[in-house]
């Protein structure tokens, strides 16, 4: 008997509304858990998710027409909240609320088995990307992002900074698809690697990096007791060979 492999959020979306948990449950959302808690979260948005891969589209054409970013959006732990509210409106409306707007099911679902609900959500996720604030939707309002974001702050996966290389010339900051904030403490000299929980691993920073002063790096070590920089680190040298 094969086992459906299920995410965190729609395992909470189902218990709140039926109000139980059923045993298989568990079994299809540990593997998935245990894997992105290993990894890292949000590694799921930068590398699975359909409505990223979309969203680089957009970026392009973006940049091919020269559209300005709109200069505004909301706290990126926003869509932690988000993923909260979600929970809450599935155990009073006794159905799993996300799926009835979730672009990420409107791709998958729509691909395999011709389901297409959340259309209209996907829809106005890339129109915001092409006119509005840049990725709104993965940064600070899609629930399941902030369910890995939760998740990714204990992940194993990490870019880690070469503070003796870095030149300080912006190029990760604007390259990268979650919050350019997650990068302070690291391009700062207070963290040995982007510790945020945001961080989608999605090796953008890495690749706009002219200096190859970035880099993965398995394990969490070396840390202070605030990885996301809201108390000042202990700086901890550390050597990173460049990329080729």
């Amino acid at each position: 008997m094969g086992v459906t492999l299920l995410d965190p959020l729609a395992v909470a979306e189902m218990a709140a509304a039926s109000r139980t948990v059923d045993p298989m449950w568990l079994v299809g959302v540990l593997p998935v858990v245990a894997v992105y808690g290993i990894l890292r979260g949000r590694a799921f948005c930068g590398w699975v998710c359909p409505v990223n891969l979309l969203g680089e589209g957009v970026d392009r054409l973006r940049r091919l027409l020269k559209i300005p970013d709109a200069g505004f959006s909301l706290p990126r732990r926003a869509k932690v909240a988000v993923a909260v509210s979600v929970v809450v409106l599935s155990g009073a409306l006794a159905i799993p609320a996300f799926e009835l707007f979730s672009p990420i099911g409107a791709v998958s679902k729509g691909l395999a088995v011709g389901a297409f609900a959340g259309v209209a959500t996907l829809l106005a996720v890339l129109a915001c990307d092409l006119l509005g604030p840049r990725r709104l939707w993965c940064r600070s309002v899609c629930p399941l992002g902030g369910c890995y974001e939760v998740l990714g702050k204990v992940g194993q996966l990490n870019v880690a900074i070469d503070h003796s290389a870095c030149i300080h010339c912006g190029r990760c900051e604007q390259a990268c698809l979650c919050d350019p904030s997650i990068l302070a403490p690291a391009l700062e000299g207070r963290s040995p690697i982007i510790a945020a929980g945001d961080c989608m691993a999605c090796g953008a920073c890495i690749d706009a990096c002219p200096v190859g002063a970035l880099r993965f790096r398995l394990g969490r070590w070396g840390l202070g007791a605030d990885a996301e920089g809201t108390r000042e680190l202990e700086t901890v040298p550390m050597t990173v060979e460049n990329r080729t």
